[in-house]
C-alpha cells in the first residue's frame, strides 16, 4: 500500500496543476465565448473536471481497503462511467457547441 500511497501522491502534483488550469485558466477563455455557446463551455469544462477527478477517486479504492474481486469490479465499472463521460458525453457538448456556432456563422440559428 505504501508503494501505491507513493505514486498517487507523485502524480497528483501533474494532475492538480491541470485541474488548476482547467478550472481558473479556462474560465478567462469561457468568458470570450459568444454568448450561445458560453454555457456550454462552461458544461463541458466542469464536466472535464468531474470526470477526471473520479479517476483518482477510483484509483485510491485500493488504497482504503477494497481488496479482491470486488476491487477489481469496481475499478472497472468506475474507469468506465468516467471513460463514457470523459469521452463520449464530452464529445456530444463539443458537438453541440460547433453546431451552435456554425448556424450562428451562417445565420441559421
Amino acid at each position: 500500500r505504501k508503494t501505491r500511497w507513493k505514486w498517487f501522491g507523485i502524480s497528483c502534483v501533474p494532475y492538480m496543476y491541470l485541474v488548476f488550469t482547467l478550472l481558473l485558466e479556462l474560465g478567462d477563455a469561457t468568458e470570450r465565448q459568444p454568448s450561445s455557446t458560453r454555457g456550454m463551455f462552461t458544461a463541458a469544462r466542469y464536466l472535464t473536471i468531474l470526470s477526471w477527478m473520479m479517476y483518482p477517486a477510483i484509483y485510491v479504492a485500493k488504497c482504503v481497503g477494497l481488496q479482491g474481486s470486488k476491487a477489481v469490479v469496481f475499478e472497472q465499472i468506475g474507469y468506465t462511467a468516467a471513460d463514457i463521460i470523459s469521452k463520449a458525453v464530452f464529445g456530444i457538448v463539443m458537438f453541440n457547441i460547433a453546431m451552435t456556432r456554425t448556424n450562428s456563422i451562417r445565420g441559421t440559428d
